[in-house]
């Protein structure tokens, strides 16, 4: 179901383009594309949620790092969430929501993400 606002985008948008050519309608529509690839790869959501996954097109990055740093210091923030950037921790946090905000705010790039269980804590995937 559409929101009210991209139905009235969507309105405009056809409005617009009414008088463009199919090529040229082709070009908004990828440049569109590219601009919300660029948001996602950058991080960016725009009703406030974490973003989705990357674009399959892209390739993941080596975690090696990441899981050396997790080795080496999971103890340290137990029952918290982290974010990791090679062997440096970008931010550390209760929430996963705070954390999105501290990784926004260090600027870091798509950090590996975890949270760290707490000693004795026992995992609940749901039923």
């Amino acid at each position: 179901m559409q929101s009210e606002t991209m139905t009235r985008v969507m309105h405009e948008v056809e409005t617009l383009t009414s008088s463009l050519s199919s090529d040229e309608k082709l070009a908004v529509a990828a440049a569109l594309t590219a601009q919300a690839r660029q948001e996602r790869v950058n991080g960016k959501a725009s009703n406030g949620t974490l973003p989705s996954r990357p674009p399959p097109d892209e390739v993941a990055p080596n975690r090696q790092q990441e899981l050396e740093w997790l080795k080496q210091h999971s103890r340290e923030y137990a029952g918290q969430y982290v974010a990791i950037l090679g062997d440096k921790l970008v931010a550390h946090a209760e929430t996963l929501r705070e954390l999105d905000r501290l990784i926004e705010a260090a600027g870091a790039k798509r950090p590996a993400i975890t949270r760290i269980k707490a000693q004795g804590e026992t995992l609940f995937a749901g039923w």
